[in-house]
């Protein structure tokens, strides 16, 4: 078992910072101690890890996308937009990007642009069902409910045994 299983946090955070000492060039240890203190609960230090990441070795788009989706968890959407931005020009065409773009700029109510990123988000893609569902959101925010209502049930066509689809079905019609 591992320190933090254990509940030794303290000392499993410890051995983190020792080994980022000894590996400071390297991202895969700031990424490693990063993820370790967003499991604790550490998340404004967790991100910064990962901003860290990006400071060193720009290309590591992956930080960014982590450190938008921490952000977006913590309902810090402008934030994460900007980290988002920097990693689309990095990769224009990435659909993961696309998909959390979308939804940073639904939180702050900007239905038309994250409807345009969570577009590019395709069937079969690992982010089509929560893209669809909360261009599904946005409609019923806008006064769309029958469109939304269209929307997700194509989504229980594809994905029948999905209890989540139902469930926002159900909030769907009670707003």
């Amino acid at each position: 078992a591992t320190l933090q299983e254990l509940g030794r946090e303290s000392e499993a955070e410890q051995h983190y910072r020792e080994y980022l000492k000894r590996n400071v060039d390297r991202p895969e240890s700031r990424k490693q101690l990063g993820k370790f203190l967003l499991r604790i609960g550490n998340t404004a230090i967790g991100v910064k890890k990962f901003k860290d990441i990006v400071n060193i070795k720009p290309e590591k788009v992956q930080m960014q996308l982590w450190t938008a989706m921490v952000l977006l968890e913590q309902d810090r959407a402008k934030e994460a937009l900007k980290e988002l931005k920097q990693a689309e020009q990095a990769l224009p065409n990435n659909r993961a990007v696309a998909y959390y773009m979308g939804v940073a700029l639904a939180k702050q109510e900007m239905y038309a642009q994250a409807s345009g990123y969570l577009s590019r988000v395709k069937e079969g893609d690992s982010f089509f069902q929560d893209a669809e569902t909360w261009q599904a959101l946005m409609e019923v925010n806008q006064q769309q409910k029958e469109s939304a209502m269209k929307r997700i049930r194509r989504l229980l066509k594809i994905y029948p045994k999905d209890m989540e689809l139902y469930e926002s079905m159900t909030r769907l019609l009670l707003k």
